[in-house]
C-alpha cells in the first residue's frame, strides 16, 4: 500500500512539472513573439532599403549610358507593396509594421531614398506605415510598359530598365530635357 502511494505521487509530480513547463513555455512565447516580429520587420525594412539603393543605382546607370542602354534587375519585396508611379515619376514602397523604425512624422533622407514613418494616431494603436520613396520628378521620365502593367510589385520579379532617349519637358516646375526610362516586367 505504501509503494502504491509513492507511485501515484511520482505521477502527480510528473504531471505538475509538465503543466508548469507548458505554462512557462506559453508565457515565454507570448512575451517573445512581438519582439521576434519587430526584429523580422526591421530586417525586411533593411533588405528593402538595399533593394531600393540597387534599383536607384541601376536606373541612374542606365540614364547616363545613353539611348538603347538596358539592364535587368531583380526586385524582391518580402512584405509591403512597391508602387511605380509613372505620372509623378515616383517609386514608393509602403509597409505596415508594429516596429517603430524611425521618428513618426519626420522625413529623412538616405542617399536618394526619402524615408517617412506615419503613426496611426486616430486608432491609438502601435501600427506605423513606413514608406521609402525614390523621386525622379524633373530628372527622369519613368514609363511603365505596357501602360499600367507593372504599377504594383509584391514578391520577387525581374524588370528590364531601358534608356528611351531624351525628351523635352513643358512642365511648369521643370523646363528642360529629361531622359526616358522604360520599365518592363519580364
Amino acid at each position: 500500500m505504501i509503494s502504491n502511494k509513492k507511485g501515484i505521487s511520482v505521477w502527480v509530480s510528473a504531471i505538475l512539472y509538465f503543466g508548469i513547463g507548458i505554462v512557462i513555455l506559453t508565457i515565454m512565447l507570448t512575451a517573445g513573439m512581438p519582439v521576434i516580429n519587430k526584429m523580422r520587420d526591421k530586417n525586411v525594412a533593411i533588405q528593402t532599403k538595399e533593394v531600393f539603393h540597387e534599383l536607384d543605382s541601376t536606373i541612374r546607370e542606365v540614364a547616363k549610358e545613353g539611348p538603347g542602354s538596358q539592364r535587368v534587375t531583380n526586385l524582391e519585396i518580402k512584405k509591403g507593396k512597391l508602387n511605380i508611379n509613372d505620372v509623378n515619376e515616383l517609386i514608393i514602397w509602403g509597409f505596415e509594421t508594429s516596429a517603430l523604425l524611425s521618428e513618426p512624422g519626420v522625413k529623412a533622407k538616405e542617399g536618394s531614398i526619402e524615408l517617412f514613418t506615419d503613426a496611426d494616431e486616430v486608432a491609438k494603436v502601435d501600427i506605423y506605415l513606413l514608406t521609402y520613396t525614390l523621386n525622379y520628378t524633373c530628372k527622369l521620365d519613368l514609363k511603365v510598359s505596357p501602360s499600367g502593367g507593372l504599377s504594383t510589385v509584391t514578391g520577387a520579379t525581374k524588370i528590364v530598365l531601358t534608356n528611351g532617349g531624351v525628351e523635352e519637358t513643358q512642365l511648369s516646375e521643370c523646363e528642360y530635357k529629361r531622359t526616358i526610362i522604360n520599365i518592363k516586367e519580364i
